[in-house]
């Protein structure tokens, strides 16, 4: 690479000053700078969107819609192999992240159940695994999910309130690394955010997904600005389901399987 420095000279002749001046020049420098093209709508036709601009965002409110999918698409491939957070807070429930591959089962879902639960769900196809964290988190205060990746096998996932951790489970063992780490969301759909039915706040981790948000419904989506916390209101039943038609403690919990099989509608349980 050759740099041309700046040099400047003067010069006196005859009572006139001449100033000679060179700018500096890199022979081989790059100066384009890349620019995110715009990806495809994913969301399902009718629904009002708009394709955003890869603009810095932390955080996010997402109301109810009658749609029944998801009100924002990332254009972001969830790896396993790497560690993630996300922090919401709400009096709802329903689908927090959800991607899956063009094989449909090879999956990664994150939801919070009516008992204010978290399910972590992945599947590769040939293996899957789920993990139950928590209770009572959708109580309208904010709660950290975490996936921490340490080394091959071992992922560690917790949620955590502050900077206490309430939750911590070890996910372990040559099954899981071998196979839920083959786990291929490319080429199939966005991360989408939200399910229609949550309603809440949520914050993004260090990985700045929020960052490379696709498509938003604008109806639905509102960035930066969360309403004041207030006390949730148990008695909505906006599923239909009720605890008394689970007997003996039991409780409702969404069918996984189903949720993707199904055109994802939801499902409902009692164990």
């Amino acid at each position: 690479m050759i740099l041309l420095h700046v040099f400047c000279a003067v010069a006196l002749l005859t009572s006139a000053v001449f100033l000679i001046c060179t700018l500096p020049f890199s022979d081989g420098q790059n100066m384009t700078s890349a620019v995110p093209s715009n990806v495809t709508d994913y969301v399902t036709t009718g629904v009002p969107t708009t394709t955003v601009s890869f603009t810095s965002h932390y955080e996010v409110y997402l109301k109810r819609t009658e749609s029944g999918v998801s009100p924002l698409n990332l254009s972001v491939v969830v790896d396993v192999r790497s560690s993630f957070e996300l922090s919401f807070r709400t009096c709802s429930h329903g689908s927090l992240l959800s991607q899956f591959g063009d094989d449909k089962r090879n999956y990664f879902q994150l939801i919070l159940d009516e008992n204010g639960s978290l399910t972590v769900s992945l599947s590769s196809g040939s293996a899957s695994s789920s993990v139950l964290l928590g209770t009572d988190l959708n109580d309208n205060q904010y709660y950290t999910f975490v996936w921490t990746y340490r080394h091959p096998g071992s992922v560690a996932v917790s949620v955590k309130r502050g900077a206490t951790v309430l939750n911590e489970t070890m996910l372990l063992g040559p099954s899981f690394d071998r196979d839920l780490f083959n786990m291929n969301l490319r080429n199939g759909s966005k991360l989408l955010v939200g399910d229609g039915l949550f309603e809440g706040c949520l914050r993004d981790g260090v990985q700045g997904w929020f960052t490379l948000a696709a498509e938003a419904d604008d109806n639905a989506v509102q960035w930066d600005s969360c309403p004041r916390p207030t006390v949730c209101n148990r008695t909505d039943t906006t599923d239909g389901c009720v605890s008394s038609s689970c007997v003996n403690n039991a409780r409702f919990v969404q069918h996984q399987m189903l949720y993707f099989a199904l055109k994802r509608k939801t499902y409902y349980w009692c164990f």
